[in-house]
């Protein structure tokens, strides 16, 4: 039985646009939970991940420097 990745290695990855949402939610001791939404968007399809990074200054900085390089 083959890995996953060994499955997929080999695929092209095309990221043609990609965007960040934060999302919060306060939870009942008042507390505001953060998480940030990432999609990627190319050749046709959109892939969807969470960053559950716990510190709110680091969905801040993800949010602020958002403009990085998808290549290599």
């Amino acid at each position: 039985m083959s890995s996953l990745y060994a499955k997929i290695a080999d695929l092209a990855l095309v990221v043609d646009d990609h965007a960040l949402e934060t999302l919060e939610q306060t939870v009942p001791s008042g507390w505001v939970r953060k998480t940030s939404l990432i999609r990627l968007r190319g050749a046709g399809y959109e892939g969807r991940g969470e960053d559950v990074t716990w510190n709110d200054e680091d969905h801040r900085v993800l949010q602020e420097e958002s403009d990085f390089a998808l290549a290599g």
